[in-house]
């Protein structure tokens, strides 16, 4: 809101000027372009040209305005398309490093589970020995 404010001070103070220098500057000079030849009060011509000068600045300036804001639209896009994209192969490495993990592990597994039953066998079969051995030493048949 300021930034108009501003903006409108600013052009109303290029008209008061340009006002005030008009109503000093009353001579007639002959102003020849291409075509013909016209006469024009030295301010009517300045007013023009200044007219001329601030019409063609605002649409250079316009000009450059768009071609920066289609150009930060792209960008805007292709940092989506991007971001999507860091995001999908973000993910796959993750399912990739799990199955590494997976295939790891998995062996790992494997052999614990044999240590754990083959441990568990031979606990059983102790437990069955020692169990023998009682029955055997009150002279009992184990039948």
């Amino acid at each position: 809101m300021i930034k108009y404010v501003l903006g409108l001070i600013i052009v109303l103070a290029i008209v008061i000027v340009a006002v005030t220098i008009g109503r000093i500057m009353i001579n007639v000079i002959t102003f020849n372009y291409i075509v013909a030849e016209s006469q024009f009060q030295l301010s009517t011509l300045v007013a023009i040209l200044f007219g001329f000068g601030l019409i063609l600045g605002w649409l250079i300036t316009g000009f450059f305005y768009l071609k920066l804001k289609f150009k930060n639209m792209s960008l805007a896009r292709q940092v989506k398309r991007q971001t999507l994209q860091i995001n999908e192969l973000t993910t796959t490495r993750d399912k990739a490093v799990m199955l590494e993990l997976l295939f790891l592990l998995l062996p790992i597994a494997a052999a614990y589970g044999w240590y754990m039953g083959h441990r568990s066998a031979k606990k059983d079969q102790e437990d069955i020995s020692n169990k023998l051995s009682v029955i055997m030493s009150r002279g009992q048949s184990p039948f």
